[in-house]
């Protein structure tokens, strides 16, 4: 990641997971500027239904999108729960 004051490189001070997802400082290599990120996941799921006739293909594909989806959130829960 980049420092936001110079624009340099980073390195990890500290890391911890909390229930907005993982806390890490960090620490400029450039600036010596100390700062904090929160990662997180954001789902924003939106479906237009532009056509009435959808065909089989399209329905397996959004089902893979969404067992996907589902697979990356049981690996973020079993991690919390490590």
């Amino acid at each position: 990641m980049k420092c936001p004051s110079c624009k340099g490189r980073t390195e990890v001070l500290d890391s911890r997971e909390s229930s907005y997802g993982v806390i890490r400082k960090r620490h400029c290599l450039k600036c010596d500027a100390r700062f904090t990120t929160v990662e997180g996941v954001a789902l924003d799921v939106n479906i237009s239904m532009r056509q009435i006739n959808r065909t089989k293909n399209d329905l397996e594909r959004l089902q893979e999108s969404i067992d996907s989806m589902k697979a990356v959130l049981d690996g973020l829960e079993n991690r919390r729960k490590a």
